[in-house]
């Protein structure tokens, strides 16, 4: 992909080709859509989940839990899958009382791209809104 990139910016020719190596980034590109799009399929078929709503695991993972690689023995799960083709999706973090909490916005590639959150002394949420173009 670079190197068409690269050819067309150029004026050469587009019409060689692929490289081995734009046949190896076209994938490393590609793959974690792939990979998206199944865990998506298999997320919407839990009880309870859908597209735009938060899917929250309610007891602490044991052996068994498989959703996350590596997940810690003491903390709640909770995940979504948003649709952004109607708009931006608005995210309301509530205040915790004193409780941790994480919040991390994943792209397609699995770039954390916000990570909103409250602040412990804050006598508000936080808000945040994500859109289909969303550049950080």
């Amino acid at each position: 992909m670079q190197g068409a990139r690269s050819a067309a910016q150029n004026g050469t020719n587009t019409n060689a080709a692929p490289t081995l190596l734009d046949i190896v980034e076209a994938y490393l590109y590609g793959y974690p859509l792939v990979l998206l799009d199944q865990t998506r399929a298999s997320f919407v078929c839990q009880p309870d989940a859908s597209i735009n709503t938060l899917y929250q695991v309610r007891e602490p993972p044991d052996d068994t839990f498989d959703t996350i690689v590596r997940p810690n023995v003491d903390t709640l799960y909770s995940s979504a899958f948003l649709d952004l083709e109607a708009g931006p999706v608005v995210l309301t973090v509530p205040l915790t009382d004193r409780r941790y909490q994480l919040v991390a916005l994943f792209d397609a590639w699995s770039n954390n791209f916000a990570s909103p959150r409250a602040r412990a002394a804050s006598s508000s949420s936080c808000a945040a809104s994500s859109t289909p173009r969303q550049r950080v």
